[in-house]
């Protein structure tokens, strides 16, 4: 499968990659056995890579970097789109602090990532 990383995380040696089938998203997670390498790619990087379903989640393996910084703004551009459609309103404004709700909410453990 191909896909674009949208974040990356050097120091946390994670990743989340948006799949060409436009399915869920897909992470990444850099095996304690190449913690020494440099992470192989960051945001904008076009990649392949072979995609397994675990307990509700997208894992990425064996990633292969297609081409570099082939969507550099695509992070931006999607966070645009969202704050336009009113889908990431909470995150793109800040509420004021007389008017804000807290809601909280419920721990799940969907997978172990740690």
């Amino acid at each position: 499968m191909y896909g674009v990383v949208l974040w990356s995380d050097e120091t946390k040696n994670r990743a989340v990659i948006w799949c060409d089938d436009h399915g869920d998203l897909a992470f990444y997670r850099r095996d304690a056995r190449a913690r020494e390498a440099k992470m192989p790619f960051k945001a904008g990087d076009l990649i392949q890579f072979d995609l397994k379903e675990a307990t509700a989640m997208r894992i990425v393996s064996r990633p292969r970097v297609v081409e570099r910084e082939s969507y550099p703004n695509l992070t931006d551009d999607l966070r645009e789109a969202g704050a336009a459609m009113g889908a990431l309103k909470h995150v793109c404004e800040s509420p004021e602090p007389e008017s804000a709700e807290i809601v909280p909410f419920q721990r799940k453990r969907v997978a172990a990532m740690a």
